[in-house]
């Protein structure tokens, strides 16, 4: 039997307290944002465990439409991101749906896809905009 969502978070949670010594907010921070993607995977009737890389950018694309801050939304991306990447090191998945072929985050994609942007330039500034968001929460 498939481990429920909530347990599949409470194991990652565990995993990464025992490899990091996370303080309790953060271990909270995550299990929030893990909880609320899987939220949004079941109503769409996908799993954390079955999500796609359109998966991740429809969720990050509804985020910046309800003008969530770039900071949180960065910060739910890099929670996806290291569960995923647990995932992969312990065999659970054999590809990371937070990661495109060329393994930039979603992040971008998303961005470019709420802009309408589509030339070199433009998403130059979204990348190098996003890189600035993520190394904020870390």
């Amino acid at each position: 039997m498939r481990p429920t969502p909530t347990e599949q978070i409470d194991a990652f949670c565990d995993q990464v307290w025992l490899q990091d010594g996370l303080a309790p907010s953060s271990l909270a921070s995550y299990r929030r944002d893990l909880t609320q993607w899987a939220g949004w995977l079941g109503r769409r009737s996908g799993s954390l465990l079955t999500a796609q890389r359109g998966d991740v950018e429809a969720f990050l694309a509804e985020q910046f439409r309800a003008k969530a801050k770039a900071t949180s939304i960065a910060r739910r991306l890099s929670s996806l991101r290291r569960f995923y990447a647990l995932q992969l090191l312990q065999g659970t998945l054999r590809t990371d749906p937070t990661l495109d072929a060329d393994g930039l985050p979603a992040y971008f994609t998303a961005v470019r896809r709420i802009r309408g942007t589509s030339s070199r330039v433009e998403s130059a500034w979204f990348a190098d905009t996003g890189d600035v968001l993520e190394s904020t929460v870390r």
